[in-house]
């Protein structure tokens, strides 16, 4: 995506949901967010931090991640993606790329990884 693309900053992939024991449960967790997106990410966290890839060269302008247990809750991620989307353009892989098992054991009982 990046070779094909270089005015894309930031890329992200669907994921798939499998069970404990690996085998797809069918659910597919999609976004269709492309290139400038802040209004759609400060609303609502449509990018997967797992499948995300990011030019150095953003990070290096940007600054990296919030330093964990600055917020109440968890959202290190999300913060760096509307941070990221005031000045960059982000790219979807449409397919998923990444597994999410989800199991007992997993902090979100939501579905989203």
């Amino acid at each position: 995506m990046f070779d094909r693309n270089p005015q894309v900053d930031i890329v992200h992939t669907w994921t798939a949901l499998v069970d404990e024991q690996n085998r797809p449960t069918g659910r597919i967790l999609t976004s269709e967010a492309e290139g400038f997106i802040w209004k759609e990410i400060v609303q609502e966290n449509t990018v997967s931090g797992a499948t995300v890839m990011v030019r150095r060269r953003c990070f290096e302008e940007m600054g990296g991640f919030i330093p964990r247990g600055k917020y109440p809750v968890d959202v290190e991620d999300w913060e760096m993606w509307i941070r990221l989307a005031t000045r960059y353009t982000f790219a979807a892989v449409r397919e998923p790329l990444y597994r999410y098992r989800q199991h007992s054991g997993n902090s979100s009982k939501t579905g989203t990884p």
